[in-house]
């Protein structure tokens, strides 16, 4: 899961005491940040009078400084339009420059995007596709911009969180409706920034953090700077200690409370179990010695399960994962150790098309897409 450092946004220069807005200033900023955990920046470049600029001189001197502070860190810039709010000054503005970023986000919600976006793939600068609403997410796929998208950024403007967490969820079902495999970055602003970054890390999504999109840590407490916001955000993303074992009784009512979440069982496409049914089924499972299960353990909590099992001559690998450990690396650790256990080859996954969390842990785990439709996805791990 990659954190973005945002340093400065369009915030007054003295907005506060650690605002970066000259170059070295920036480049100082996003040395801390990178240090604390970032793996990509996003800057707004700004002029002498720190008022935010697209003009040529000002962007080389910006990712010169950048660049020289965190090599081997990709550099992004904003296209905002109201730096320069004009559509075709600002197309030309990005047609003039010498240096050029990795990549600049486009806000698919302002006039000229589209016109933007080729500006940009001409320039060879890679896209991230900032989405607002559902009608941007259409905007966005109408442009089939293929690999020249870096991401999909998934930034709703509500102040409130279940207001933004209404519009991404609408977002979401139109790029996974789509079939969408750009990657996503979800992140807040204000109130929001915080919240969203819990809901990225259950995702599995990218996020970003920084003085652009919060100026509190998640206390409330005032942020002395990046750096220290981002070291926040990676903490909350650590990784536990996972592993696994066999599956004890125990374990079936922690199991059955993980079925019951009415978000995992819209992603897995599969309806929950009451407990008399949920029960006769891992009896069922227990006592069948075909079948290869597995508890899965977050720093010694459980998890989830895994299991493997045949069916019509294939062996299908199956795996669900308690909400609070969606996004961490749980499952990807968890399935890699699981399939380093099996002596069995090859293996099969069905994933339901819309579930793209799944999707990304199996194949991150070697798992190669076989055969897709309108409902599901097939995927095949090994040969016979």
């Amino acid at each position: 899961m990659l954190i973005q450092a945002c340093p400065n946004g369009s915030r007054a220069p003295g907005e506060h005491p650690a605002l970066p807005c000259a170059p070295e200033e920036l480049a100082s900023a996003a040395r801390g940040a990178v240090a604390a955990g970032a793996r990509s920046l996003h800057v707004h470049p700004r002029g002498p009078d720190g008022v935010q600029s697209l003009a040529p001189e000002h962007i080389a001197a910006a990712l010169a400084a950048v660049r020289s502070a965190c090599p081997g860190i990709p550099v992004g810039v904003s296209t905002l339009f109201a730096i320069l709010p004009d559509p075709e000054r600002r197309i030309e503005a990005v047609r003039r420059w010498d240096a050029r970023p990795d990549f600049a986000s486009v806000n698919f919600s302002e006039p000229g995007a589209a016109e933007l976006c080729v500006a940009l793939r001409e320039a060879g600068v890679g896209i991230e596709a900032g989405l607002s609403s559902p009608a941007d997410a259409e905007h966005y796929l109408a442009l089939q911009l293929g690999a020249s998208c870096v991401r999909v950024l998934l930034e709703p403007e509500e102040p409130e969180v279940a207001a933004a967490l209404a519009t991404v969820a609408a977002i979401e079902r139109v790029l996974d409706g789509a079939g969408d495999r750009a990657p996503r970055l979800l992140h807040g602003e204000g109130a929001t920034a915080w919240p969203l970054i819990d809901v990225a890390l259950a995702r599995g999504y990218d996020t970003r953090i920084g003085l652009e999109d919060a100026l509190t840590l998640p206390d409330g407490a005032p942020a002395p700077d990046n750096a220290a916001l981002v070291r926040a955000a990676f903490d909350r993303l650590s990784t536990p200690a996972v592993s696994l074992r066999d599956v004890a009784s125990a374990d079936l009512p922690i199991f059955y409370a993980h079925q019951q979440d009415p978000e995992a069982t819209q992603r897995a496409g599969f309806p929950a179990r009451d407990w008399e049914a949920f029960s006769a089924h891992w009896a069922r499972i227990l006592a069948d010695g075909s079948l290869i299960k597995r508890t899965v353990l977050a720093s010694g909590q459980v998890a989830g399960n895994m299991v493997c099992y045949p069916e019509e001559g294939e062996y299908l690998v199956g795996y669900w994962l308690g909400r609070e450990f969606w996004g961490r690396g749980v499952a990807t650790a968890a399935l890699r150790a699981f399939l380093d256990s099996l002596p069995l080859r090859p293996l099969t996954a069905y994933v339901a098309r819309h579930n793209g969390a799944s999707r990304r842990v199996l194949e991150k785990c070697g798992f190669v897409l076989e055969r897709e439709d309108e409902e599901e996805c097939k995927l095949r791990f090994g040969e016979a």
